[in-house]
């Protein structure tokens, strides 16, 4: 009794337990089919025999945790029941109409439950009558094939567009010549009153409209013959898009003349203006003297370094967030320095008086 309380304690991890001499054994099956006895015909076995307790067919959580619209996360034939409306964890528990087998663990339908009670006595030789009789019963379990649905990708929508089509799809088949049943289901939505219209919930394709602004959870389950399946999937709904305006270019100053010695200047695009953002500038040159190669960089403003006396002409473009462009353009003049002719000087005027015949002129004052 202390192996059969061992196992009893692991709850669904043990199913069934095997002594062997003085070793006690916890076995867990993977089915419930997998625990049904099987005849072994030497006869060392004759003595060998199987003790299953009484089923009592009981309605329960199953133990293990689970997040509500994630679907496998629970067994077949259970789902995710939350202890409130707003809360996203639970536990997996047996759908409606079925309920959880303790020796197996599964969730089983009423004519399943029955059949597994009396499939094998409460104490049995591992014999062949007891083996038939196991044989004859399994025919007459029947579980869901599972399907495999796909709900679609998750949508994603602008207002003041607030109308999708949902579509459910099952990849595997049950059967051949398989009619499918749909039924949609509102998981969750927005909070408010007003959260939309649903319209075909029982069909392949389920319609939404008068959608607000948040998320949204839909699933659907698919009943065919003998078989099931569901998926969940996600609408989300976000506020309008912006209208964007393109973005305005501007350089300061737009119109510039240097006089050499100086051969420095600046041209500033940060004045650039975008309802938005400008996320990049670029500056090109359109027109420029013989001999002279600029160095711009791709930043608001430039500086022009070491110019030439001449004409420079540079266009700006500047790019928004969006994409959209916008360009300028800025005129440089540099002129050379003014050449004035010279001016002579050579001095004051001079009077000689004889007999003295000599004089001497200066002309370092002229300019």
């Amino acid at each position: 009794m202390d192996c059969t309380k061992a196992c009893c304690e692991q709850g669904a991890l043990c199913n069934l337990v095997f002594l062997h001499g003085s070793s006690c054994f916890l076995v867990r099956c993977r089915s419930a089919a997998l625990c049904q006895p099987q005849r072994r015909p030497s006869t060392k076995f004759d003595s060998s025999f199987m003790k299953v307790p009484a089923n009592q067919v009981v309605v329960g959580d199953t133990g293990r945790t689970c997040v509500y619209g994630i679907v496998q996360q629970c067994l077949k034939n259970e789902e995710c029941v939350t202890s409130g409306p707003r809360r996203r964890t639970g536990t997996c528990r047996c759908r409606q109409g079925f309920t959880k087998d303790p020796v197996s663990g599964s969730c089983t339908g009423p004519q399943n439950a029955s059949l597994s009670s009396q499939a094998v006595p409460t104490a049995a030789p591992l014999s062949s009558s007891s083996t038939k009789a196991a044989a004859a019963a399994s025919p007459t379990t029947t579980t869901p094939y599972p399907l495999i649905v796909s709900a679609g990708e998750n949508k994603e929508l602008h207002l003041p567009e607030n109308e999708v089509v949902l579509s459910a799809y099952a990849l595997k088949g049950g059967g051949d010549g398989n009619k499918f049943q749909y039924q949609w289901t509102l998981v969750s939505h927005p909070d408010g009153e007003e959260t939309g219209v649903m319209q075909d919930q029982n069909t392949q394709a389920l319609k939404l409209s008068h959608l607000r602004e948040g998320l949204y959870t839909f699933r659907v389950a698919v009943t065919g013959n003998n078989s099931y399946g569901e998926a969940t999937t996600n609408v989300t709904v976000l506020p309008p898009k912006r209208i964007n305006k393109p973005p305005v270019a501007i350089i300061q100053p737009d119109n510039v003349t240097v006089k050499l010695p100086s051969k420095d200047t600046v041209l500033d695009g940060s004045f650039s203006t975008d309802d938005d953002k400008i996320v990049q500038y670029h500056w090109e040159p359109i027109t420029i003297p013989i001999g002279y190669s600029p160095k711009l960089n791709d930043t608001p403003t430039v500086q022009l370094k070491d110019l030439i006396p001449g004409f420079y002409q540079f266009m700006l473009k500047v790019t928004d967030s969006d994409g959209v462009t916008n360009t300028t353009s800025a005129n440089v003049t540099v002129l050379k320095e003014m050449d004035y002719p010279p001016t002579a000087n050579a001095g004051p005027q001079s009077v000689v008086y004889m007999p003295n015949n000599e004089v001497t002129l200066n002309g370092n004052l002229s300019t």
